[in-house]
């Protein structure tokens, strides 16, 4: 069974529907591979701010801040203003197309994600709940109004389900601060400081024997950097779209 360490962006991805790498994402947690991560990860995921800083603030799974709180806001701002313009909306104008659309515009999504990549790894998603919930009934304001909502309230309850299972599955290491700090330096040509932290624990776990290879969605900051990564730790950087070990085959 192999071991990979797992950023934040893994974490986020299989947590909501709408994000890009959801469908990756499921794929790794699927597997019976074993995931580890580390406090800066879950301060990322749960609990960072504008106004916190990683140092300074009490990790935990339960707060919803950081990336888990601002798309779990988002979907619920789609929800309400999804609301309010389809009871205006006239039938005629309405599609499972024209629905998906507007989940994508109001939930964001569009604002921060290319056109080409959510036609293809986001949109089919939503496009298939939707779909679904309407279940070959005519569209009409009253019956999208009841499919949107249904497709919000999903996402934010399986949001907080899938960080329950997040944490259930994978084991969390904590990494002396001397201990990280010393290596932190190996890692100033990454932009980002939570990067470099979360550099310095896989160094850490690799120099412990327990793992030596970290799945990113960060194609710049990490995934960009991997060869030099590579040099000055030893360390493997996958990108979340490679294919990770055969679970059932010794690491």
């Amino acid at each position: 069974m192999a071991r990979y360490f797992l950023d934040t962006g893994a974490v986020v991805g299989v947590t909501f529907l709408h994000d890009l790498w959801f469908t990756d994402s499921r794929r790794i947690f699927d597997s019976e591979n074993s995931f580890y991560l580390t406090p800066p990860v879950v301060y990322e995921y749960c609990n960072s701010t504008d106004d916190n800083l990683l140092r300074n603030t009490d990790i935990d799974w339960d707060t919803e801040e950081g990336l888990f709180g601002k798309k779990l806001s988002n979907v619920r701002a789609a929800q309400i203003n999804l609301d309010l313009k389809l009871q205006s909306s006239d039938d005629d104008d309405l599609s499972i197309e024209s629905l998906t659309d507007d989940f994508l515009e109001e939930s964001r999504v569009k604002e921060k994600v290319d056109e080409k990549s959510i036609k293809e790894y986001i949109r089919p998603n939503i496009r298939r709940f939707i779909e679904y919930t309407v279940d070959g009934r005519e569209l009409t304001s009253e019956v999208a109004r009841e499919v949107m909502d249904v497709l919000c309230d999903t996402i934010q309850t399986n949001a907080r389900e899938t960080r329950e299972e997040i944490q259930n599955r994978v084991t969390e290491s904590s990494v002396p601060s001397d201990e990280r700090d010393s290596y932190k330096e190996r890692f100033g040509f990454v932009d980002g400081f939570v990067d470099t932290v979360i550099l310095s624990d896989v160094t850490w776990l690799d120099k412990k024997g327990v793992l030596s290879k970290i799945v990113t969605s960060d194609g710049s900051h990490m995934y960009g950097n991997r060869e030099r990564i590579d040099t000055v730790a030893g360390l493997t950087v996958l990108f979340i779209k490679d294919e990770l070990a055969d679970a059932s085959l010794p690491s």
